[in-house]
This record gives C-alpha cells, structure tokens and sequence, in this order.
C-alpha cells in the first residue's frame, strides 16, 4: 500500500490557477479585456468595471512555481467560459506538459455568483487531464452549501477513489469543518478544518490525520495547510503548501473576460 502524499488530495499546486480563490505580499497586474470565446452571457464582450452582475476572470496570464518535473520555472496559461454549454476551460502549458482543466456550472448566474464571496465553489463538476488526471464531482443542498466532493483518480498513479464531506458552514455558506476519507491509502475520517479571512481575500484548508490509521497514512502526525489567496476577481493569485509537500506558486493575470447573468 503506498504512502498518501496529500499533494494529490490538495491538488498539485500547479492547479492553483483554475480556483475561484488581493494578498498583500505578492504583485499582480490585471489588465480589462475578452478572449476569443469568453463574452456575457448575451454573446457580448464587456468592457469597464464589474458588476455585480457580471465576472471577470482570467483569460490569459504566467505562473511562477515548481514545474512538473519539481524544477522552478514559469508557465504560460489560458482560459475561457463558454456560456451556451456552462463550461470555464483551462489550459497551463509548462515544459513537456499541457495540462487542462474543464469546470461544469448549472448555469452562467453560478459562475458569476461563485466568486462574490472568497473561497466559494459553485461547479457541479471538475475534470483534469495531462499532468494530473482527476474527476471531481461536487454535492450541494438546497442553500447552494457545498456538502461533499467526490474524488476519482487513477488507482495505479493517485488514490483511486476518495472523499471530502462537510458538516459545518458559516454564515456564508462556506465550509468550516468536514472529514476526507482516502480508503485506497487507509486514510479514513481525517478531520478538515477550513479558515476564510475576507479582509485578506484568504482560504486556508487544514487536513489531520487521526491517530491510528493504517500504515498507508504518510504520517499519524503530519498535518497538511493550504493557503490560497484570491483578486478582487476572484482569481487565485497565490497558493502555498506546507510540510514536507511546500511549495508556492504565484499568478499574474495580463488579460480577463467577462461573463454577466
């Protein structure tokens, strides 16, 4: 039985960019404008400050970090939402590697709610492919309250399948508390623990293993943080990991879209 790393369960960092995630510490240039398939809902392009009816996202911009193959270096990426099918299409391109990212939303109201609050994610469902090869599929109540995501990756290079499951939100809606069951690793009812500071525009992700799980635990004591920092956007911008999976990866956008109700 191999070791869970916890990378995967918190997804590569390289991944950090699709998230619907301004940090004080880091730089970020954003520039207005439209990329070839990403208008309103309507068909148009906007132009000119955000509504609150209406999102800009990222449609093009670099990634500074650890590369694939652990090296440091940057990548270039692009992204699109396309309003007739309700999907955000991700793409990263890093030396020898092309990794995608396809985001599925019940509608394009979703995806623009989606980021009026920090840290909030509003998709039906989440397919990786390339790098890191993954299906997620998110479990919501009536309120709109994400309440599980179920996780199917490769079993012979991931974890096969797994489980996040939550039990307490705060008055956002946001997830404060949940469990993530690994049983491919013997890693069951690891507590979850999620913090969001709106001032900071920050979500950090807290997973502990519980003491006397199977050997296929990385660690009964090792405890995996992960921060994530959003724009006024809602971009992730910057994403750090700690222990021994540390690493820090920073995006700058150079160019959005915008989508409207």
């Amino acid at each position: 039985m191999r070791t869970t790393t916890f990378r995967s369960i918190t997804r590569n960092p390289w991944w950090c960019f699709w998230g619907l995630l301004a940090g004080s510490f880091i730089s970020v240039t954003c520039s207005s404008g439209s990329d070839s398939g990403g208008g309103t809902a309507g068909g148009t392009s906007g132009t000119g400050p955000a509504t609150a009816d209406c999102r800009d996202y990222m449609t093009e911009g670099t990634i500074q970090g650890p590369m694939p193959d652990d090296s440091m270096g940057i990548a270039t990426a692009t992204a699109n939402f396309d309003p007739s099918t309700n999907t955000y299409t991700g793409s990263m391109v890093a030396p020898g590697v092309i990794m995608t990212d396809v985001r599925t939303y019940a509608s394009a109201a979703d995806f623009v709610d989606e980021v009026k609050i920090v840290g909030r994610d509003l998709c039906t469902s989440e397919i990786y492919s390339g790098g890191y090869i993954a299906t997620d599929t998110y479990i919501y109540d009536g309120q709109r309250r994400v309440i599980g995501m179920q996780v199917q990756e490769p079993v012979d290079t991931g974890e096969g399948a797994y489980a996040w499951t939550y039990t307490a939100w705060d008055d956002q809606g946001r997830p404060t508390t949940g469990t993530l069951d690994v049983p491919q690793s013997g890693c069951m009812g690891m507590p979850v623990t999620l913090e969001y500071d709106d001032q900071a525009r920050k979500k950090t992700t807290v997973i502990t293993p519980a003491a006397g799980q199977g050997s296929g635990c990385r660690s009964q004591t090792a405890v995996s943080d992960t921060w994530k920092v959003y724009d006024a956007n809602g971009n992730v911008v910057e994403e750090l990991h700690s222990g021994s999976d540390a690493s820090s990866v920073k995006t700058t956008v150079t160019k959005t879209g915008r989508v409207c109700k």
